[in-house]
């Protein structure tokens, strides 16, 4: 099935007749599927976990009194996987099941594409994007290597809100997600627990235990992402701007 979608993903033919055909499929099932006002469904990096700040804010939801009688459903690559989640929140993400489930939930919560790729008239639901950190590396229209079914997803996306940290990535989630009008200074969901001291000294005393790290030494964590590397035939090469001189 990967490899299935890896081709259509890569192919621009293949990924216009995608397109032509479910966002045909979507538009004709939405007049049939019913909306559950009270039916929220999430996903994390296309269903690959259960994390980040759509799991902070399923976490948050779940212990709110105010949402009790609201369900909740994510979107999963395998059910058997997340275990943090119950059995009956989870459909799998490339199902007959997803698309219905899709289409029924009046909210979408999400760090990348919930559709996917998919733009078609979701004026009846409301569409939450958390992205996933803040971009400091090329994203979107800025990638010279995109794919065509993900640059159309950038161009034409619209979410009801989209979550910034600050004026930075504000300011490049205007450009790349143009369809989009509310861009809110709100902060990644997932860092909550960094603004409560108590809990930051508990994870790094914690941390430190487990990687065995003296304490009385400053430790730097250097833990790039950048699609901007070397390849060497099938790895992956980072280059790290600083030599480790010494130990001290």
């Amino acid at each position: 099935m990967q490899k299935i979608k890896n081709i259509v993903k890569h192919n621009q033919f293949l990924g216009i007749i995608y397109l032509t055909i479910f966002r045909f499929l979507f538009n004709v099932l939405q007049k049939f599927i019913k909306i559950d006002p009270k039916l929220i469904l999430l996903t994390s990096y296309s269903g690959r976990q259960v994390s980040d700040s759509p799991f902070q804010i399923y976490k948050d939801l779940k212990a709110d009194p105010r949402f009790s009688d609201y369900k909740f459903l994510w979107g999963v690559v395998d059910k058997n996987d997340a275990d943090q989640i119950p059995t009956n929140e989870k459909v799998e993400i490339d199902s007959i099941k997803f698309i219905f489930k899709l289409l029924k939930s009046k909210y979408w919560i999400s760090n990348t594409s919930i559709e996917r790729l998919i733009n078609f008239d979701h004026r009846d639901h409301v569409y939450i994007n958390t992205w996933h950190g803040i971009p400091m590396k090329h994203l979107g229209p800025d990638e010279s290597n995109l794919e065509f079914l993900v640059k159309n997803w950038f161009h034409t996306v619209k979410f009801d809100l989209l979550y910034s940290s600050g004026d930075y990535d504000q300011q490049i989630f205007k450009r790349i997600f143009p369809q989009t009008e509310k861009i809110v200074k709100l902060g990644l969901p997932r860092n909550k627990e960094l603004l409560v001291k108590e809990t930051i000294d508990k994870k790094r005393c914690e941390l430190s235990k487990r990687l065995h790290l003296d304490p009385n030494k400053e430790t730097l964590l250097y833990a790039p992402t950048f699609r901007e590397y070397n390849n060497v035939g099938n790895t992956n090469v980072f280059t790290f701007p600083f030599d480790k001189k010494n130990d001290s």
